[in-house]
């Protein structure tokens, strides 16, 4: 018995039974494989050791603090609108809009870390 499927010939010994027999647990095995590596490629990857997140940490906070803090002077900026020009009024608009994204992202990353080293 022969089989040609996906482009793969494959001889089969045996009768008709034997051929969806071993059909079925090639099937099966195909079907597993890509879930079995998946698997293994996570458990390969190493998690964080409690020293690598305490150090991810303080880089978090000082981060935070440094946008914090560039934010704040852009914030005192965007209160004076008319010391300002139009083209500097919509840099420092895009420049806050940028500095918040980056602060909320830096926030949650912290919150998971947080979370990670409290475990």
């Amino acid at each position: 018995m022969w089989e040609i499927r996906n482009g793969r010939f494959t001889p089969y010994e045996g009768d008709w039974g034997f051929y969806e027999r071993t059909r079925e647990s090639h099937a099966l095995t195909e079907e597993v494989a890509p879930v079995k590596e998946a698997v293994q490629a996570k458990l390969s990857v190493k998690a964080p050791s409690r020293w690598q997140l305490g150090r991810d940490l303080e880089g978090l906070e000082s981060r935070i603090d440094e946008l914090e803090t560039e934010l704040g002077g852009i914030t005192a900026q965007l209160e004076t609108p008319e010391t300002l020009s139009p083209q500097e009024l919509v840099s420092l608009s895009e420049n806050h809009g940028r500095l918040e994204a980056k602060l909320l992202a830096a926030m949650a990353r912290w919150e998971e870390v947080s979370v990670r080293l409290e475990v």
